[in-house]
């Protein structure tokens, strides 16, 4: 009777585990499918499309842009007119009103008359044009400014889209790591697990074996602020990236699983580089000119202005409607002006300071970038060798659990192990991070143009 209870036990708990099992799948596929994963360009053409600093750049080479064309305009001819409706009592205007139609009589020169003419409504209309000659450069050497700013303008504008390429593509592959991370650390943490499940207590009678129990214990703990710490760093990262892409990401992502140094060389490589021929230092030397063409600008204040100008006047009123016309040319000079004292020299301080700006930036950039190439071929190589080291380890961490299974090795001496493997795993991450950030930074010297095209799908 008791076996048939136990057989009918069992069967019922074969039967429940299946029925569990069959109601878990589909949930489990389901989060499965909820989870989507994304390549790095889906992701790069939101951010793309949705950075305001992006949009800001782009408004402010069209706005630099319109700035130049304008600017160069400086020779056209300006046509102005002026229109007025007007009731007075004045005796001047009147005077002048009455004389602009043709209609002055002798009455008008009566003292009385004069001094206290009535009440009448008048209108005048202008229309002049002015055509400047000459203005001492000024306007020429305005116009070349305006030039080299848009052009400025322009170069900050494409390495805003190059500095957000590289950070985006950074923070991406550190997701990469630390989704890779996680497992092996989980994996770590699941070969600890085991080995403590083992062990009921007891072992203080045997300090070799109970101080293993508690390395192991201590390396469990570690294991647990590392994941928290992975944790934390991932989430942080994720929200960056969905903040930048305007949160038009789908709710749960993944990256596209791959090797981090394939990543870097698929997205982040950049050849044949230079530090004065990164857009940063570019901007920095167009407007270094711009400021010297300011400069020269400058020079104009005490040369003398040449054009040529007309302007046909309407006068209309109670009494007639009579036009007049003015033609000529004219030269303007200032002979002193106390607020343009100084503005050259002040002028040519400025470009200078533009000038050594400028190399200062390329001086740091050279520097920079040659730190960014030594450190990049030192971490290539010790990924390279942490990564064969790993392979290894992992044979020996597999050796080493099948001795202890057997007797042959202490906990302590599996312990030591298990150790070296969790510091493998951390600092290989740590190389493979600060690899990311290394080519994410020479890539910024790069010259990819990202405006109206998007980047290869790799």
């Amino acid at each position: 009777m008791k076996n048939i209870n136990k057989r009918s036990m069992k069967y019922f708990l074969f039967i429940t585990g299946l029925s569990l099992l069959a109601a878990i799948e589909p949930l489990y596929a389901q989060n499965k499918e909820k989870i989507q994963e994304l390549q790095f360009h889906q992701i790069w053409e939101k951010v793309k499309n949705n950075s305001p600093l992006q949009k800001a750049g782009v408004s402010e080479a069209k706005a630099a842009e319109i700035s130049k064309s304008r600017s160069s305009r400086h020779w056209f001819p300006t046509i102005y007119a002026d229109a007025k409706a007007f009731r007075t009592n004045d005796p001047t205007v009147t005077f002048m009103s009455n004389l602009g139609q043709r209609s002055v009589t002798q009455e008008d020169f009566i003292p009385d008359n004069l001094n206290h003419p009535g009440s009448s409504n008048y209108q005048k209309g202008t229309l002049g044009v002015d055509l400047p000659l000459y203005e001492g450069g000024a306007k020429v050497e305005t116009a070349r400014a305006m030039e080299k700013l848009a052009e400025a303008k322009k170069y900050q504008s494409k390495a805003i889209s190059l500095n957000e390429f590289s950070a985006t593509a950074s923070a991406y592959g550190e997701i990469i790591v630390l989704m890779k991370i996680r497992e092996e650390l989980l994996v770590m943490a699941g070969r600890v697990d085991t080995v403590l499940s083992n062990y009921q207590g007891g072992l203080r009678s045997n300090p070799v074996e109970y101080s293993g129990i508690l390395s192991l214990k201590t390396l469990r703990n570690r294991i647990k602020i590392h994941l928290s710490e992975n944790e934390s760093k991932t989430a942080s990262l994720r929200v960056y990236l969905e903040k930048m892409a305007g949160n038009s990401l789908p709710e749960e992502w993944r990256p596209y699983n791959q090797d981090v140094i394939a990543f870097s060389d698929s997205y982040l490589k950049a050849e044949n580089l230079s530090a004065d021929g990164s857009y940063h230092i570019k901007g920095y030397q167009a407007l270094a000119e711009s400021a010297a063409n300011r400069a020269e600008a400058e020079k104009a204040i005490y040369l003398p202005k040449i054009g040529l100008f007309a302007e046909t006047n309407i006068y209309n009123g109670d009494r007639n409607t009579g036009d007049s016309y003015t033609a000529g040319f004219y030269i303007r000079m200032n002979i002193l002006s106390p607020m343009d004292y100084g503005a050259v020299h002040q002028a040519e301080l400025e470009s200078n300071a533009s000038k050594y700006r400028a190399n200062d930036a390329k001086l740091k950039s050279e520097i920079e970038l040659n730190r960014l190439f030594t450190f990049s071929d030192i971490l290539k190589k010790n990924i390279a060798t942490m990564k064969e080291n790993s392979a290894l380890m992992n044979e020996l961490v597999k050796n080493s659990q099948k001795l202890f299974s057997n007797g042959s090795i202490k906990a302590f001496q599996l312990v030591d192990v298990f150790s070296r493997k969790t510091d493998l795993i951390i600092n290989l991450a740590s190389a493979e991070e600060e690899y990311l950030a290394i080519m994410a930074g020479i890539y910024n010297y790069s010259m990819k143009d990202f405006e109206g095209a998007e980047h290869d799908k790799k």
